[in-house]
C-alpha cells in the first residue's frame, strides 16, 4: 500500500507524463453493476413483456430467481424514473435544436444586414 508523502514536490516533467499517460488509458469495463444499472440494462425487454401482460411482481419473482432482488415497487419505480429522464432528454435536445436555428436566423440576419452596412466602404 502506498503512503501519502506530506509536502512533496513534484516535477512538471513527471505530471506531463502522466497526463499523456491517462489520456492514453481505455475505459476498463464494468463486472458489476447497480441495482438501478442493471434495470436500465435489462428495460427494454422489461417494458416489453409489461405490454405482454406480464406485472411488475411477475418480473420481481423472476429476477429473484436470478439472483437480482428487487420489488415490484422500486421495479416500478426505477423503470418510471428511466422514463422520466429519457423524456426530459428528448425535450432537452428539441429545445436546444429550436434555440440553435433562432439564433442561426438572428446571426444570419445580423451579418448580412453588417455586411450591406460596410460594403459602401
Amino acid at each position: 500500500m502506498v503512503k501519502t508523502k506530506a509536502n512533496q514536490k513534484i516535477h512538471v516533467d513527471k505530471l506531463k507524463t502522466t497526463l499523456d499517460k491517462l489520456g492514453q488509458l481505455k475505459e476498463k469495463p464494468k463486472e458489476e453493476l447497480s441495482l438501478r444499472e442493471s434495470i436500465y440494462f435489462l428495460r427494454d425487454k422489461l417494458k416489453s413483456a409489461l405490454k405482454k401482460g406480464y406485472s411488475y411482481q411477475d418480473w420481481s419473482e423472476i429476477l429473484e430467481e436470478q439472483g437480482i432482488l428487487i420489488s415490484a415497487s422500486t421495479l416500478k419505480q426505477y423503470l418510471t424514473d428511466i422514463s422520466k429522464e429519457s423524456a426530459s432528454r428528448r425535450k432537452r435536445s428539441k429545445a436546444g435544436q429550436s434555440k440553435t436555428s433562432k439564433s442561426e436566423t438572428i446571426t444570419s440576419s445580423k451579418s448580412s444586414n453588417d455586411s450591406d452596412k460596410y460594403a459602401s466602404l
